[in-house]
């Protein structure tokens, strides 16, 4: 077995390797327009006409705390340039049937595809053509804002797909890279479309890309993954109420979808009435949950930590001023008996 410097590459569009395919590897700018985001880089598997976004993993080493410990399991290397430790793992590719014929790969990286709907980087182009707000991080999705509106700098139009491919094409020249027929599916989509002397025209338009992401939505959270549910979930699935929880689920499948939709388009869909009504319920739900945690607690301090004079709100207790109140003596003006008019007095006189 040998120590190869290869890449690992895990495509699930490559499922016959004695078949004969054709990829196409590009970048397109990311589909949410946020600032700080990298470009998605983009495979076409030209034979099927699919699309794939390549996806990248990196194993990372644990903390300093641990690093002594680690040195026993892993290995690091310096990277020339930053000084930076590189974790080197051991990944073994290998034959079922002979695994002499396996590789180890020094590095902690590998990348992988999963299917890409091209509809995501045309939306984001859209808004981007029209000058839609725009974000600079995901920080910015959670500022909720009511009455959302987007107005595009001009009137969309009705335009020939070949039309909207050169415009595209000229917003980024690896939108050529796209089949037409790829495109056409995407176009509509989120467009309205007539016909006009045997041909299609196009005009995409907000309320379109809002029904098509809304009918996203309710299929993600009509089949939420079961994992995620017990994550969100879990603590208070035995008491949320099972429309809290489909609500819930609402609001979470769209979170999910944050990182493939520019912030107009977000916002615009929080305004929605599914959507703002799921948001409400389950948010004032959460708020209320909290709330009553916070009195059964404030309850709770009361009665472990009273004072003298009552309940503590403070949750402090004054021992030394408590003490000395226990340790006063009260002082009579007048004893009980006169000195020497005492029954047993003259016993203890000298005779």
């Amino acid at each position: 077995m040998s120590v190869s410097q290869k890449q690992i590459w895990y495509l699930p569009c490559v499922q016959n390797n004695d078949e004969e395919i054709s990829l196409t590897f590009f970048e397109l700018p990311h589909p949410s327009n946020i600032e700080n985001k990298s470009p998605i880089q983009i495979i076409l598997d030209n034979k099927n006409n699919k699309c794939y976004e390549i996806k990248r993993q990196q194993f990372s080493k644990n903390c300093r705390y641990n690093e002594n410990k680690d040195l026993e399991k892993y290995h690091y290397s310096k990277n020339k340039k930053t000084g930076e430790d590189i974790p080197i793992k051991s990944t073994i590719l290998y034959n079922i049937n002979d695994v002499s014929k396996g590789e180890i790969f020094c590095q902690g990286t590998f990348k992988y595809s999963i299917k890409y709907d091209i509809t995501f980087s045309l939306i984001g182009a859209f808004t981007k053509l029209n000058k839609f707000t725009e974000a600079k991080t995901e920080k910015q999705y959670t500022d909720y804002k009511h009455n959302s509106q987007i107005v595009a700098k001009k009137e969309p139009m009705f335009q020939e797909l070949d039309e909207i491919h050169a415009i595209l094409t000229n917003h980024h020249k690896n939108w050529s890279k796209i089949p037409r027929e790829m495109l056409l599916q995407s176009l509509k989509k989120i467009s309205d479309v007539v016909v006009e002397g045997g041909d299609d025209y196009f005009k995409i338009t907000v309320s379109k890309i809002v029904e098509w992401l809304l009918a996203l939505v309710d299929k993600i959270s009509n089949n939420f993954p079961q994992s995620l549910g017990n994550e969100f979930f879990s603590s208070n699935k035995s008491t949320m109420p099972s429309d809290i929880i489909k609500h819930g689920k609402k609001v979470h499948s769209l979170n999910l979808l944050i990182s493939l939709i520019p912030l107009s388009i977000y916002q615009v869909l929080l305004d929605t009435k599914s959507v703002s009504e799921s948001w409400t319920l389950y948010n004032d739900y959460l708020s209320a949950q909290e709330l009553e945690k916070r009195e059964t607690r404030a309850l709770l301090e009361k009665v472990m930590h009273p004072d003298v004079g009552g309940c503590n709100f403070n949750n402090t207790y004054n021992e030394t001023n408590s003490s000395k109140k226990l340790l006063v003596k009260r002082k009579n003006s007048k004893p009980s008996v006169e000195k020497g008019k005492g029954a047993i007095d003259n016993f203890f006189k000298r005779k």
